[in-house]
C-alpha cells in the first residue's frame, strides 16, 4: 500500500473525512505527507502515520493535518440558491412548530455559511438557532470572532449587509 493511501485510510478512521481517490488528490496527499515527515524529522512516512495513530484527536499535529485537508474556500451567501431552498423548506415546516428550530451547519469553516443561513432564515421569518461546527479549530476561532473583510461579503446582498452586519 502506498503511504498516501495509508494516510487516507487513517484520516477516514480517525477524523471521518473520506478523501477523493483521483490521482491529483492522491499526489497532493503524497506531497503533504512528504512535507510533514520532513518537518518533523522523521525517517519515513510510516513513522508519521504511526505517530498520528497514537495521538489524541485534539493533538496539534492531527489538527494541522485536518486544517491542510479542509476546504478554506468560503464567503457569505456562497450557495445562495441552496440557502434560499433550505429557507423555503424550513419555512413550510416552521408553521407546525412552537418555538425556534435548531439548524446545524456542519463543516462551517470560518462561519460564513452558518451566518449566511441564519440571515436567510431570519429574512424569511423562520425562527431558528443555527449551530455551526467544523473540525478545524483555527477556522472556528475566526467564526467565533465574527470579523470578516470585504472579500468575504462580495456576494452578500446589500439588504443583508445593512440589516445584519456592523
Amino acid at each position: 500500500m502506498k503511504p498516501q493511501d495509508a494516510l487516507a485510510g487513517l484520516v477516514v478512521r480517525r477524523v471521518g473525512i473520506r478523501l477523493a481517490e483521483d490521482p491529483s488528490d492522491r499526489e497532493a496527499l503524497r506531497r503533504l505527507l512528504e512535507t510533514r515527515v520532513a518537518a518533523l524529522g522523521l525517517a519515513e512516512p510510516a513513522e508519521y502515520i504511526a505517530l498520528l495513530e497514537e495521538r489524541d484527536l485534539t493533538d496539534g499535529e492531527l489538527a494541522l493535518l485536518v486544517s491542510a485537508l479542509s476546504n478554506p474556500h468560503t464567503y457569505f451567501y456562497r450557495e445562495h440558491e441552496q440557502l434560499e431552498a433550505v429557507a423555503q423548506v424550513l419555512l413550510q415546516r416552521s408553521g407546525s412548530r412552537s418555538g425556534p428550530m435548531t439548524v446545524w451547519s456542519a463543516g462551517c469553516a470560518t462561519g460564513e455559511e452558518a451566518y449566511s443561513l441564519a440571515m436567510v432564515l431570519a429574512h424569511h421569518g423562520v425562527e431558528a438557532e443555527v449551530l455551526g461546527s467544523d473540525m478545524n479549530r483555527g477556522a472556528l476561532d475566526v467564526a467565533e470572532e465574527g470579523r470578516y473583510g470585504r472579500w468575504a461579503l462580495r456576494r452578500l446582498p446589500e439588504e443583508y449587509r445593512t440589516r445584519y452586519m456592523e
